[in-house]
């Protein structure tokens, strides 16, 4: 039994409206009758026991989780990136797979909640360049066009469209199918049509406000020309794309374009912008005609004459448009869907489906240990509230979108606070460790209640009142607890910080972290698994991910075949919580492998109660005979944490810290001396030289001499060994040059000397404000820099490299289209032999650009020869095949090892 939950854009009635047929719906929304049980979520429908062979039942955001639970569903689709998307991906249900198709290439439409989505269906390579900007899963961006019914939409002969002839009398009829919209550039194509005959009219089919569209027909005296009309069924759509002169939609963006595949479907005429996705399915002169100024009036209406008058071009795309689309067959798509839905259901089934299991009887069990109206037990021998579990599961429970309980452990935390803001252990005694936890809960649970803000400020103030000078926190514990343990304390503290923009807080929590860093023997493996991973994840939390991964390392090293890791140094047996822990650490980390095992292995031993003994093993003395509930939270947090796509040594995106401290992960960055030795590769400053001096200079050379001219002054953002300003500066640019690594300034100056040449040298971050003056230079640019950062810190560059540009921005970053740099990339990886730290090949640049506020963004790759390189050997066959290629061939092959991009100011 297969069950499906689909959660439209619309409401379905909109769809009806629009002419969009039930059958078409119905096989939309269940492809080949895949699915058993089909159910409509959504808070814009009332409840119906059948729409389109659908079950509908109104679901409101909160009650999203917990319906997905009830029925069973296997697989969740939201159909749209913007508010569908948020509202699946923001309540999702562990092991249920999040399916999200995005329709739309406009920014703006493309909620940040992408990023948590499973797989992402995209109409198109525009649609999945937009989407790669905030989803950093490639594998899991899978192309989905549109489809169209061949049996709906095809030719009609000219007897059949007599009436329409008789309605609509003009000699040239042009026909507009789209919603009434700014995207649709329909005020484009009416100013056109005002510098045609009166023997061209203009047909505008969509729904929308059309006053202002009349209003400037009006004004042009065109409005006697031209008839709006709100809807049309879809069989009858066919016979209007039949009897039109031309189709011409100049869209100013789009994401799939459906209305253009149906119209060539039916063998019409059309015309187009030329912008992507149309010029992915439309080849100009041969299935259609392309406008690339697509903002000029005069050039769409040259456009219409040609396709209204040129019998011969209209013979050659009428007789080529009908194939061209075929690939679009609305039999053809719903058999690849099929197949995608085959795959998300396989990637799920066997693994995912054994920690789902776990995942609830764990959540049940935190359920039956709920003490009514108060809180979660310590244990199954001690039925007592514990304060400080409770309060650090409150998140847990939270993103497990069980609001009612978090709600009423956040009520119990508020009631039995000290009034002083501490809270007290089992024992009656005040822990500032407790009371740590006790502020996760309540700052949680602040974002989501207000009410709860005093009891979390109380809590915080506590906790600073028991700080020293020097970051030590009071400590009352027993000799087998670290007083390092602390560190759980201060991610809360900073969350606090943050939430209520109290910097005091920030401020404490950074000072005590420094305090227990400096201390000996601060990570040792003497403790127990469960204390020391509180110590490593607080270390994580607060931006020193590199100070704790060797040890995480070392400790992952001891992991046996069965996943579980020792509960100390040399013994045998293995702490249930502190497993649970090392696995959250090495997602968080990266190391994807290790921490999975660690999961499995915690499904193995896990009681038939839900619950979790505190350990296992011969010899076990931690809780042995007792289920802590502690474990159950740890568990939990460990199931939302993994990422199933992730696989041993990928390359999370970047994160940082509240300070801004770069977090790290498997994928390490390269320090300055590094990247220095990296770059040079044992070359000297009179080899290279020798190199420039001999004309050998690297192909991506040419992008920025096209686009610059003498005189010009441009600044190179990672400059590195200077090479690339190096040649600038011989075909007279005046350049400046900035690093961050001292030797590679020093390489550079040396270099420029070496050749007789001029330059200034600047040591600086980038991540930083550069000390030079607004629009002090013409352009800025940069080669190989922009893939080492997070998509938010490249938005942050290309602000700054604005702020100093009089003319605009350039950069060259890896091409991921360039399939043998992407192959050898992943094989040098495999074998330990890549040498140039984490980077992010990119699908595009341009979201990131406009984001900085550049415009007039051009976009193309370079190196195509050079990308084989990466492959590691030599393919006559493949060069072959590149040597027959057009310059134009090879540009839309889009090979290049680098993906260049420039945006003007």
């Amino acid at each position: 039994m297969k069950r499906l939950a689909v959660i439209p854009s619309d409401k379905i009635q909109d769809y009806l409206n629009q002419g969009y047929s039930s059958q078409w719906l119905k096989d939309y929304y269940n492809p080949g009758r895949f699915f058993d049980e089909v159910y409509l979520l959504s808070n814009l429908e009332k409840d119906q026991p059948d729409l389109l062979g659908m079950k509908v039942i109104h679901t409101g955001p909160r009650d999203l989780a917990r319906r997905i639970k009830e029925l069973n569903i296997d697989i969740v689709r939201a159909y749209g990136g913007n508010w569908a998307c948020a509202y699946a991906c923001e309540h999702k249900v562990p092991g249920v797979p999040v399916v999200v198709s995005v329709h739309d290439s406009s920014p703006n439409k493309l909620s940040d909640s992408i990023k948590e989505a499973d797989i992402v269906f995209c109409m198109s390579k525009a649609v999945r360049d937009l989407v790669a900007t905030k989803f950093n899963r490639q594998d899991r961006i899978w192309i989905l066009p549109n489809r169209v019914d061949f049996k709906t939409m095809h030719a009609y002969p000219q007897d059949q469209t007599e009436d329409l002839n008789k309605r609509f009398p003009f000699r040239y009829k042009i026909l507009h199918v789209g919603r009434l919209s700014k995207e649709k550039n329909l005020d484009t194509l009416i100013k056109a049509l005002s510098l045609l005959g009166d023997d061209y009219g203009l047909i505008a089919v969509g729904h929308g406000d059309a006053t202002p569209y009349k209003q400037l027909a009006q004004k042009l005296n065109v409005h006697p020309r031209i008839s709006f009309i709100d809807a049309v069924p879809n069989q009858e759509l066919a016979r209007y794309y039949s009897f039109s002169s031309c189709m011409c939609i100049p869209s100013r963006w789009e994401g799939f374009g459906m209305v253009f595949i149906e119209a060539l479907a039916c063998g019409a005429v059309v015309i187009a912008s030329d912008i992507a996705p149309l010029n992915e399915y439309m080849v100009e002169g041969e299935n259609g005609l392309l406008v690339n100024n697509f903002e000029d009036p005069q050039a769409i209406a040259q456009a219409i004459q040609m396709a209204c008058n040129d019998e011969n071009l209209r013979a050659k795309l009428q007789s080529k448009a009908r194939d061209s689309v075929s690939i679009f067959e609305k039999e053809k798509i719903e058999e690849r869907e099929i197949n995608f839905y085959k795959k998300v259901l396989d990637m799920h089934d066997d693994r995912s489906s054994k920690i789902k299991d776990c995942y609830q009887k764990a959540l049940s069990w935190v359920k039956l240990h709920t003490i009514p109206e108060q809180g979660i037990i310590v244990h199954s021998q001690q039925r007592v509230p514990y304060l400080e579990v409770t309060g650090y599961l409150i998140p847990t429970l939270i993103k497990a979108n069980e609001m009612d309980l978090a709600r009423a452990y956040a009520e119990f935390l508020a009631y039995m606070q000290q009034p002083d803001g501490s809270v007290r252990g089992p024992d009656g005694k005040k822990y500032v460790f407790d009371t740590g936890q006790a502020l996760r809960g309540l700052v949680s649970a602040a974002g989501q209640w207000p009410e709860f803000k005093t009891a979390a400020i109380k809590a915080a103030d506590y906790i600073l009142s028991q700080m020293e000078p020097t970051g030590r926190i009071n400590f009352v514990y027993e000799d087998n607890i670290p007083e390092s343990v602390h560190l759980f304390v201060l991610p809360a503290l900073v969350e606090t910080g943050l939430a209520f923009k109290r910097s005091v807080y920030i401020e404490a929590a950074q000072n005590s972290m420094m305090y227990y860093k400096q201390q000996p023997h601060v990570l040792s493996l003497k403790y127990l698994t469960h204390f020391l991973a509180y110590i490593i994840d607080g270390f994580i939390d607060m931006g020193e991910a590199d100070f704790v991964r060797p040890l995480v390392e070392k400790l992952f090293s001891t992991q046996k075949k069965d996943g579980r890791i020792p509960a100390y140094d040399g013994v045998h047996w293995v702490c249930s919580v502190g497993l649970a822990q090392m696995a959250i650490i090495g997602y968080k980390l990266g190391i994807q492998k290790s921490a999975d095992m660690a999961l499995d292995y915690l499904c193995s031993i896990q009681n038939a109660s839900g619950g979790f003994y505190g350990s296992y093993g011969m010899g076990a003395n931690y809780f042995p005979k007792a289920e802590i509930s502690w474990a159950n939270k740890f568990f939990l947090d460990a199931v939302h944490m993994r990422h199933p796509e992730r696989s041993e040594g990928s390359h999370p995106s970047k994160d940082s810290s509240p300070f801004g401290l770069r977090m790290t992960n498997d994928a390490q960055l390269l320090d300055d001396k590094q990247w220095h030795t990296t770059i040079t590769a044992g070359q000297s400053v009179q080899e290279l030289a020798s190199k420039i001096k001999s004309n050998v200079f690297p192909v991506w050379c040419k992008p920025l001499l096209n686009h610059t001219k003498p005189d010009d002054l441009l600044l190179e953002l990672g400059s590195g060994t200077g090479e690339l300003a190096a040649i600038y500066a011989l075909y007279g640019r005046q350049v400046q040059l900035l690093d961050y690594s001292t030797e590679s300034n020093s390489f550079a100056a040396r270099l420029f000397q070496e050749l007789g040449l001029n330059g200034k040298f600047h040591c600086c971050n980038v991540l930083q404000r550069i000390p030079l003056d607004d629009a002090s230079v013409d352009w800025v640019y940069s080669s190989g820099v922009l893939e080492h950062f997070s998509d938010k810190e490249i938005i942050g560059i290309l602000k700054e490299s604005k702020r100093l540009a009089r003319q605009g921005v350039m950069s060259l970053v890896p091409n991921a289209d360039a399939i043998f740099y992407r192959i050898g990339k992943h094989k040098m990886e495999q074998e330990g032999t890549w040498k140039y730290g984490h980077e992010d090949p990119k699908w595009t640049m341009r979201p990131l650009f406009e984001a900085a506020g550049l415009c007039h963004i051009q976009e193309y790759s370079v190196g195509t020869y050079h990308a084989l390189q990466f492959w590691g050997k030599d393919h006559d066959d493949i060069k072959h095949f590149l040597d027959q290629c057009s310059p134009k061939q090879l540009q839309l092959l889009n090979q290049g090892y680098l993906l260049f991009t420039m945006g003007l100011i």
